[in-house]
């Protein structure tokens, strides 16, 4: 199936227009009637794919087309119809208007009930749009999803940390099926970074600080840590730790033997876990230190008006014990201090709490087994990783946690410019999309509506883009029909199409679209000639310039002028310029 051509009766302020999409036809539409007429077969030059360009100035229609194409997959009022082509028969999706005659030597149908037409025929359109979404602003114009559409536009893709996460997420498995990236992106340059941000260990900090607090509680927690150092030295779920500060095996007679020289009392040492001037790395253990220090304390809260210390007796159960029996643990902690508990809300909030301390646990182990390189900076770790799979694994890992794990844990990339990030979003996206279609072992059609995807991106990227989307797309294109339908207001671009499948657009008196083609630029013309001649350009330098060079003529008889711009003049290397001037640059 092959959208060969559409008439625009009305919609987004264009009025009765008709649009020509394929050159395998020669397509008119006139007083009502639609003629049809085979002309050449051209999609060889495009291994097998029908691709056309849409271009032409600012507002003479290019997103209102694809806009409208888009529209079909909805049930708005806006008036037009398309005609699609296959097996010789000719297939016309109304909405409000249609031909009265349609003269072809084919077979010809109306359909009425578009979204059921492409579900039949398994027509799929794909779109991604680099500029501002008319239909953004049509508030009630358009339901949330649409049956066969996908929008892989980059600002549909959200701006939460979770949404940042799943694009993250999406292009490394693409990354990880071993397609090829475009060569203009360097695959070693891809890495991100990973990062945890404890702030809840501020409360803890705060707590510790607490004169009143220490002098209230610190016998019952030097007595509480003291059993669980011991027990954790004694397990045999972790190595055994010994702090560098820590030279006694009785923890108790060491802090009264140095509580006069070094004021050492349970709170120092413990604050000394979260202190900014040791000089050693924080380690596995303090990462996942300070991460219990922001899930229990939101924990406790839902326990007791007592949080504070229970917050802190939960953080030391947590830390010296084995990680598979936390739950146990921090079970026998609130029966012990705090028996009028509600046992049943707190058996539920410890399962939960016992998942996601396990899985934060995984998350860390992996960010230190894999990272390569790691920096600290007060309760902030950030992790680079080059591994694309384990990035799509720590992804899946942080979805399994709560929304608000979210500010725990976050994914950016790590020196990706706006292009880049643009150019990996698209293949990835593109990819995906197709993948996902590709599933269902159906001869599908896809048709991937581009509009001016080339925006942000450097010339020489431009220069390769529409190829490398072909050369992707070929990859399925046994099992799928594609058609592209693409605008950009790149003559780079444009090169890379037939002229007969440039498609220049004007807008008439009557708010209608006026199309032509780039017939008379040859094949594998130069950019510059491609600019000069089919992009609309009253000059082929710019405006500044052209201003200098018309005063320069016209006043090339004036010597005080010319000796004030000397230095302009100079810069001249245009043979015929210098010799209208009168002037002489080596």
């Amino acid at each position: 199936m092959e959208l060969i051509a559409l008439y625009i009766e009305d919609f987004n302020g264009v009025h009765d227009s008709f649009i020509k999409t394929s050159s395998k036809f020669t397509i008119k539409y006139e007083h009502k009637t639609l003629i049809v007429r085979q002309d050449v077969n051209r999609d060889k030059y495009y291994d097998g794919i029908p691709s056309t360009l849409l271009i032409g100035q600012n507002g003479t229609g290019k997103t209102t087309i694809l806009t409208f194409i888009e529209d079909f997959h909805y049930d708005n009022e806006n008036t037009g119809f398309m005609v699609w082509f296959c097996d010789d028969t000719i297939y016309i999706t109304s909405k409000g208007s249609q031909p009265s005659v349609i003269n072809s030597p084919y077979n010809s149908k109306i359909i009425h009930s578009n979204v059921d037409f492409f579900a039949e025929n398994r027509i799929f359109t794909i779109k991604s749009n680099n500029t501002v979404d008319f239909n953004s602003y049509l508030f009630g114009s358009r339901k949330k999803t649409a049956k066969n559409f996908i929008d892989i536009s980059l600002s549909n893709t959200g701006k939460g940390k979770s949404n940042k996460k799943q694009e993250i997420a999406k292009i490394f498995k693409f990354i990880n099926t071993g397609k090829s990236l475009p060569d203009t992106i360097n695959n070693d340059k891809i890495s991100i970074l990973a990062n945890l941000t404890l702030t809840a260990s501020e409360r803890t900090r705060k707590i510790l600080r607490d004169r009143d607090f220490r002098l209230k509680h610190e016998k019952d927690l030097i007595d509480f840590f003291n059993y669980y150092y011991n027990k954790y030295n004694s397990s045999l779920a972790h190595p055994n730790k010994e702090f560098h500060f820590i030279k006694n095996d009785n923890f108790e007679s060491y802090i009264n033997s140095k509580k006069g020289n070094w004021r050492l009392s349970f709170f120092s040492f413990f604050f000394s876990k979260l202190s900014n001037g040791r000089h050693t790395d924080h380690s596995t253990q303090d990462a996942i230190f300070l991460t219990l220090t922001s899930i229990l304390y939101p924990f406790s809260k839902k326990i007791t008006p007592d949080f504070d210390y229970l917050y802190l007796k939960l953080v030391i159960v947590a830390f010296f014990s084995n990680p598979f029996n936390v739950t146990t643990e921090i079970e026998y902690v609130i029966k012990d201090y705090y028996p009028t508990i509600n046992e049943d809300k707190v058996i539920n909030e410890l399962i939960i709490l016992k998942n996601n301390f396990k899985l934060i646990t995984a998350i860390i182990y992996k960010l230190y087994n894999h990272q390569n390189k790691i920096t600290i900076k007060e309760s902030e770790f950030n992790f680079l990783i080059k591994k694309p799979e384990l990035v799509a694994d720590l992804i899946g890992m942080s979805n399994a946690l709560p929304k608000e794990f979210d500010a725990i844990f976050s994914i950016e990339w790590n020196g990706l410019s706006s292009g880049e990030v643009s150019l990996l979003h698209l293949f990835s996206s593109i990819y995906n999309s197709v993948n996902q279609i590709n599933k269902s072992h159906d001869r599908n059609t896809v048709l991937l509506l581009l509009d001016e995807i080339d925006l942000y991106l450097h010339p020489e990227w431009q220069r390769k883009m529409f190829s490398d989307i072909l050369d992707m797309l070929n990859e399925f294109n046994h099992d799928i029909k594609f058609q592209v339908l693409m605008s950009s207001h790149s003559p780079i671009i444009a090169s890379d199409f037939l002229p007969i499948d440039i498609i220049t657009l004007t807008r008439g008196a009557k708010n209608n679209i006026i199309t032509g083609t780039l017939e008379n630029i040859g094949f594998g013309e130069s950019i510059e000639n491609t600019m000069s001649q089919g992009f609309f350009l009253k000059a082929t330098v710019g405006e500044r310039v052209l201003k200098k060079v018309e005063e320069l003529i016209k006043r090339k008889d004036d010597k005080i002028f010319l000796a004030n711009n000397e230095y302009i003049t100079s810069l001249i290397k245009n043979k015929f310029l210098t010799y209208i001037l009168g002037i002489k640059n080596d």
